[in-house]
Order: structure tokens, then C-alpha cells, then sequence
């Protein structure tokens, strides 16, 4: 078993580390803030008062619902934040009830909608030409999109590509990416109803691998597939830091003990076990907070 963790801790963070420097926004929505962790200072603006509500791991506070009236985030298109000729969206969903068809994200050069209950197609999420159908209701989903120039657009739902389609023509960013709503400089509506958490951007198309990575597929190591875990502690130098991992370990505790080494704590039921890890361990893991 310590073989397995220790296994686990080094192909997640050799997983995840290779998109660290393409992650140009990461927003976990917790507690009702808009702030991008990336290190990029890609921060969203929120409009009107969102409600937090327990994100898929049932952590408190750890998502946020849009209510359909007036609820988004924009993201101010900067140096480091712009979505042009190749991007990847990921982010969790709930889908609430609703009789609109409304946006999940918008500029000019992103078109995802979904549509409400009284449309032809309910729950049918569309990224431009590309369509994934019958989100389910009060459900978390996965949703990745992928759009590359001279290539195609992709829309993938837990993992699983949904569809795809060519893509010849690619227009410049040219405003601001908006969340939970169509907004321009002379229109806002088509609000979202529902939950979202975890908005992360690339800016680069992510491969299949990756994107289920995101999902919380394929990470089988020692032969298990390691799936929802939510939340690890490690302490480093005496800073604590929040590291989201997805896998069905137990919680990971972590006892600093100097730059060079640390000792992990294993525990599940009565049984605890340590891992003493070396600086170049101790770095995969963290660099496991990018993915």
C-alpha cells in the first residue's frame, strides 16, 4: 500500500505538472470568489450576488450557483488571459431547472450554450457547431472543450468525447470572456441557472488523455483507478497550502519535516502510514495544485 500511494503521488504529478504552464486561468469558485490561482492575476468580476453551495465533493461553500437573473464573471482579456487561435475549457456542472436557453461562457470568439427545458433539445449544451445532449438535472457533469485553428472543436462530457467538428476559420479575441451570461459593451441576458465549479482555461487544446486526466479518468496506478479524492494538506516550510487531488484515497495529511523531506500520513480507518517523500517528490505534489 505505501508502494501504491507513493506511485500515485509521482504519475499524477508528472500527469498534471506537463500543464501547468499552459493554465493560463484557474478559478475554483470556492467561497463565492472570482480569483484566478493560476499566478497569472486573471481575477474575474463578479456581477450581482451568487449563492455558494456544496461543490461535487459536498466540501461547503465549494461551488457557486448562478440564479438566471443577472448572476455572471467576466474576465478581462489581458496579456496572459486570451483565448485565440487554441484553447481548452474545462469546469463542473449542475444544471438547475429552467425554461431559457442561456450561456455558460461568451466573447466573440466562445459560443457555449445550453439549452433550457422548453427548448427542442433540454439540456442540450452547445460549443459552437459541436453539441452534447441531455445534461442531466441536479447532476455534477465534467465538460471540456477544445477548439484549435486548422484543426476542429471538441466537446467532451465526463471524459468521453461527445463531438466534434472542423474547424477552418478562427476569429481574434476581441472582448472580454464572460461567465453565466451573454455580455457585450451594449447587451446582457441569456443568463445561466445552475452550479459551476472548478473553470479552468488552457491555451492549448489538451489530448484526450489530458482531458480525462481533468475528469478523473485513467489514473490507475498499482492496480487501482483512483477517481474522486477531494482534498490533501501538505505542510512545506511551515506554509500550508490546499492541494486538490481526484482520486478515492483517504485524506492526506502531511507533516513537515524540512526543505529536503517530508513525511506523509496515510490514514484510513485505524490503520496510518507513512511516507517519507525527497525534495523531488515533494515538488511533484505540488506542482499537482496547477493541473
Amino acid at each position: 500500500m505505501k508502494k501504491v500511494i507513493i506511485s500515485m503521488l509521482l504519475v499524477l504529478g508528472m500527469a498534471m505538472s506537463a500543464n501547468a504552464s499552459d493554465l493560463v486561468v484557474d478559478m475554483p469558485l470556492d467561497n463565492l470568489s472570482a480569483e484566478d490561482v493560476s499566478g497569472n492575476q486573471n481575477d474575474g468580476i463578479k456581477y450581482c450576488p451568487m449563492t455558494a453551495v456544496d461543490d461535487r465533493d459536498g466540501n461547503e461553500s465549494g461551488a457557486m450557483r448562478f440564479d438566471g437573473d443577472g448572476d455572471y464573471i467576466v474576465i478581462p482579456l489581458t496579456a496572459t488571459y486570451s483565448v485565440e487561435d487554441e484553447y481548452t475549457l474545462s469546469f463542473w456542472l449542475r444544471r438547475q431547472p429552467t425554461s431559457k436557453n442561456a450561456f455558460v461562457m461568451y466573447s466573440n470568439n466562445v459560443y457555449l450554450r445550453l439549452d433550457g427545458d422548453n427548448a427542442n433539445y433540454p439540456g442540450r449544451l452547445m460549443f459552437h457547431n459541436t453539441y452534447a445532449y441531455d445534461m442531466p438535472m441536479n447532476e455534477w457533469v465534467h465538460i471540456v472543450c477544445t477548439s484549435k485553428a486548422n484543426d476542429k472543436r471538441t466537446i467532451w462530457v465526463n471524459g468521453e468525447l461527445a463531438d466534434s467538428s472542423p474547424l477552418t476559420q478562427f476569429q481574434s479575441p476581441e472582448m472580454d470572456l464572460t461567465i453565466g451570461a451573454r455580455h457585450s459593451s451594449t447587451f446582457t441576458g441569456d443568463e445561466f441557472t445552475g452550479d459551476l465549479d472548478d473553470v479552468k482555461i488552457y491555451n492549448r487544446a489538451l489530448s484526450e488523455s489530458e482531458i480525462q486526466e481533468l475528469a478523473g479518468l485513467n489514473q490507475e496506478v498499482g492496480g487501482s483507478v483512483y477517481g474522486d479524492l477531494k482534498k490533501a494538506m501538505f505542510h512545506f516550510n511551515k506554509k500550508s497550502t490546499d492541494l486538490q487531488i481526484h482520486a478515492n484515497t483517504p485524506v492526506l495529511e502531511g507533516l513537515n519535516e524540512g526543505p529536503a523531506v517530508m513525511i506523509i500520513q496515510v490514514i484510513q480507518g485505524d490503520e496510518v502510514i507513512e511516507i517519507i517523500m525527497d525534495a523531488e517528490l515533494i515538488q511533484r505534489g505540488r506542482n499537482l495544485m496547477n493541473k
